[in-house]
């Protein structure tokens, strides 16, 4: 059975949508809730001592913040993009910036942790002394990376295929990338005195999975628009 499509659909425009009806829904509901139940974000953070109460301040947060997304996704799919380069470039825009985001936040938690040896007590102690910031500055940090990456990419023309321009050089498409990714992860990591070498494995490491997983996702959305590479 053919697969149907649609030529107007921008999935990138869709799935934005629908990600900012999530945080604008999920997130002031999981505040009142945590203020309602009286709850501390430490609590809420201690994965292994959580109770009912953080799961259900959870739980209904995420269900609300989906039921928004999928009414998102459903607005945004409405909306007709008529212009192929342009629902492309939207794509890709999304792809790499929440990519990045949720790759960065990853990676940087996962090298914090090689850096106190996998300690759990050592990492719930920095967690729970400020160190829950080291999360939310993982989120910009991460989505700042990916934007930059694909707009160094897109450089030299207007038509993207993959993440980067038809006509980039290859400084932007080869080089740059990497480059963002040592920079940022200089000043993230310095922000909390994490060893040097793990600036160099992020930098490394961050472009390769996030080009990678991006240029797949912006792949399988175009197919949708009929569109095949």
């Amino acid at each position: 059975m053919e697969r149907q499509t649609n030529p107007y659909l921008c999935m990138g425009l869709a799935r934005l949508i629908g990600g900012i009806l999530f945080l604008a829904i999920s997130m002031p509901i999981f505040y009142w809730l945590k203020s309602s139940n009286h709850l501390a974000i430490d609590y809420i953070l201690d994965i292994q001592n959580i109770g009912w109460p953080a799961y259900k301040v959870l739980g209904i947060a995420f269900i609300a913040g989906f039921v928004g997304m999928v009414i998102g996704q459903g607005i945004g799919a409405s909306i007709k993009i008529y212009d192929d380069d342009v629902a492309s470039r939207i794509t890709i825009y999304w792809h790499y910036t929440i990519n990045g985001l949720i790759i960065w936040l990853l990676g940087a938690n996962a090298f914090l942790s090689l850096s106190m040896g996998y300690n759990k007590e050592l990492i719930k102690l920095f967690y729970f002394t400020g160190g829950q910031n080291f999360g939310y500055w993982s989120l910009l940090f991460g989505a700042l990376a990916g934007f930059l990456t694909v707009i160094a990419m897109g450089i030299g023309g207007r038509k993207m295929r993959y993440g980067y321009s038809e006509h980039s050089g290859l400084f932007w498409v080869k080089v740059v990338p990497y480059i963002v990714a040592f920079l940022i992860s200089y000043i993230h990591f310095q922000l909390y005195d994490l060893p040097g070498y793990l600036v160099l494995l992020n930098g490394f490491i961050f472009p390769h999975i996030l080009i990678f997983v991006s240029a797949y996702m912006w792949k399988r959305d175009m197919r949708m628009r009929g569109l095949y590479f």
